[in-house]
């Protein structure tokens, strides 16, 4: 029950980290889902390091790795908001053509 519970609160930790990378960065460069880009590259490299990690030994506890690797990266990493994200930019670029 415990390890749903770190589950819950990674998702809600990875949900609201990618809300407000994404609004950040949105206001930069409003043509392109670069928030999109930069929190699923990222949260790559942090599931990368965590099994290359585990890979080589190092004792993570199971509390942690579902946290982090289910909870956080899951909801950080939808691949939902990444077809919205794309869904957008074309309608975007659709009407940019049309002028």
């Amino acid at each position: 029950m415990l390890q749903i519970l770190y589950i819950g609160l990674g998702g809600f930790v990875g949900a609201v980290s990618r809300f407000l990378v994404s609004r950040y960065l949105s206001n930069l460069l409003p043509s392109f889902p670069l928030g999109t880009l930069v929190v699923n590259i990222a949260g790559s490299f942090v599931l990368g390091f965590i099994v290359y990690s585990a890979a080589l030994g190092k004792n993570i506890s199971s509390d942690v790795r579902d946290f982090i690797t289910i909870g956080v990266l899951g909801d950080l990493q939808q691949c939902q908001h990444l077809r919205m994200s794309h869904l957008d930019f074309l309608s975007l670029t659709k009407s940019c053509c049309l002028f």
